[in-house]
């Protein structure tokens, strides 16, 4: 029993040394220890195939109401511009604005069709059948009343569109043709005109030089005080009103259309002072009185093309043409020349018999003659019939192109360029190749020479300049809250009761020495 008891327990020891034999086998093949760095991302995968879209929601509620728009400036636009709350777009819109297209005339048989488009206010307008005027002129200024022996005859399309027939005109020559057509009932009247062929007369002067002045509509001479009156056309330009004021037939008409534009144009300058216009068919004379915008002098305002121009510069020496501006021989002063013959001369003279090629006045033949050389309020000089401070000056460009400030001078440097070339800015030699500009010195005269403007804010009001009352006017005294006066500066009373302003000369400096007067001082 003891020897067997012993040989199992000799057994068991082997078993143990295996197994702490295998451990330490594995302690020699090493453990992973611990976990490394993680190694950089891979490439991104292919995207995936897009859903399909989910369905669109419910329309929220709407939003609150917008504020007008506000902009923080000292400015008109700031209660005026787009979308503010007294816009000047929606303040001033115009309605009931007519627009006619340009006519297409065609020939059908022994009849003229005259195919045209109407719109008001951008929208296409029906109704305008009932012809009331319909004239035609011809070349040399005949004229002709379309409405005998039987009125053109207009068929509305329904869209805005129609087609007139005038009677027996299909063989007319070059003819230009005036139509006043209205609705029916006549709350509206429209004009449709064009030239077929061709134009009757070489145009003097373009629509659009008219219209510069007086709007893309044109002007309303015969407006009348409602639309069925008489003589109630609808807006003209200058091709329509010389079908009836450059014809030959009208003798009932009190004055050419040139003795009508000039004298109401040059009204001012007239010895009278304005323009009278006696109605033909009774009622009291109509007095023009216009200040001219411009210098009548630069025809080339309303001559606005090389070949109007020329037309305008070939006017003779009558006086028809002459008296069309100038009323009568009282604007010219004869004294000095010795020639005061003249201030008997009527409107009817004839004029050519000394002013022409070979007559004693040889040099004053045409409106040229006279105009040229003679210089403008503004230093400009009229030749040609331009203004030549406004014709030649906008072929230069001027440029400042540093201003440095040294806190004593100021440092500017500037350029110019004339037709796009650059010129020297202070020659003052005119060569061939470049003009020369009179400098402020030694031009004591200070005619025509170059200058520089400086504008700059005073104080803390960039308004008026009022370092310490922004916003009120320049010597004024604080308003008085208890007796609710405001008294002005230097002004000081007189007996009965009377006010005598005083002087005001701008702000004042530190010291209480008058600052020095730059633009805007004002002395009463």
């Amino acid at each position: 029993m003891r020897l067997a008891r012993l040989r199992g327990a000799r057994g068991f020891v082997p078993l143990i040394a295996l197994l702490a034999l295998g451990a330490g086998m594995a302690g020699c093949s090493g453990d992973d220890g611990k976990n490394g760095a993680t190694g950089p991302a891979g490439p991104a995968g292919t995207p995936g195939t897009p859903g399909a879209s989910g369905a669109t929601g419910a329309t929220g509620p709407t939003g609150p109401a917008g504020v007008a728009k506000i902009e923080p400036r000292e400015s008109c636009g700031v209660c005026h511009d787009v979308g503010s709350l007294a816009a000047v777009d929606t303040a001033h819109a115009l309605t009931g604005q007519v627009t006619v297209s340009t006519p297409v005339f065609t020939v059908n048989g022994a009849d003229l069709e005259v195919e045209y488009s109407v719109s008001i206010d951008g929208q296409p307008a029906i109704g305008f059948t009932k012809v009331r005027t319909a004239y035609r002129l011809a070349a040399g200024g005949a004229q002709s009343d379309l409405l005998e022996p039987a009125p053109p005859v207009v068929a509305d399309n329904g869209n805005g569109t129609y087609k007139m027939t005038i009677l027996g005109a299909g063989a007319n020559p070059d003819s230009r043709y005036l139509f006043r057509i209205a609705d029916d009932p006549v709350t509206k009247n429209i004009s449709v005109s064009g030239d077929y062929p061709a134009a009757p007369r070489d145009a003097v002067v373009s629509n659009q030089s008219c219209n510069n002045c007086h709007g893309d509509q044109g002007i309303a001479p015969h407006a009348g005080d409602k639309p069925s009156d008489q003589y109630a056309y609808a807006s003209m330009v200058a091709s329509e009103c010389v079908v009836c004021h450059e014809g030959s037939e009208y003798a009932w008409i009190p004055d050419s259309f040139k003795g009508l534009v000039h004298g109401i144009h040059n009204s001012h300058n007239r010895p009278s002072g304005s323009y009278e216009f006696v109605p033909p068919f009774g009622g009291p004379p109509i007095d023009f009185e216009v200040s001219y915008p411009t210098y009548m002098t630069n025809c080339s305002v309303c001559h606005d093309s090389t070949e109007t121009l020329a037309a305008a510069n070939a006017m003779t020496v009558t006086g028809d043409n002459c008296f069309s501006c100038h009323e009568s021989m009282d604007s010219w002063d004869f004294t000095a020349s010795g020639l005061t013959f003249h201030n008997a001369f009527a409107p009817t003279e004839d004029c050519t018999v000394c002013h022409n090629a070979s007559g004693v006045a040889s040099g004053k033949v045409v409106v040229t003659d006279f105009h040229n050389g003679l210089e403008t309020e503004r230093v400009g000089i009229i030749y040609g019939g331009e203004d030549l401070s406004v014709s030649w000056g906008k072929n230069f460009t001027w440029q400042i192109d540093s201003v440095v400030d040294d806190k004593t001078n100021l440092k500017i440097s500037w350029s110019a360029t004339y037709k796009g070339n650059p010129v020297n800015p202070c020659n003052i030699t005119a060569t061939a190749d470049a003009p020369g500009f009179f400098p402020f010195a030694p031009n004591t005269a200070n005619e025509g020479t170059l200058s520089m403007l400086r504008s700059y804010a005073q104080g803390d009001d960039y308004v008026l300049g009022q370092a310490n009352a922004p916003g009120q006017a320049s010597g004024r005294e604080p308003v008085d809250h208890q007796h609710g006066l405001r008294r002005q500066r230097g002004d000081h009373d007189h007996p009965g009761g009377r006010r005598h302003p005083g002087r005001h000369t701008g702000h004042r400096g530190p010291a209480g020495q008058a600052a020095a007067a730059g633009p805007g001082r004002h002395v009463d």
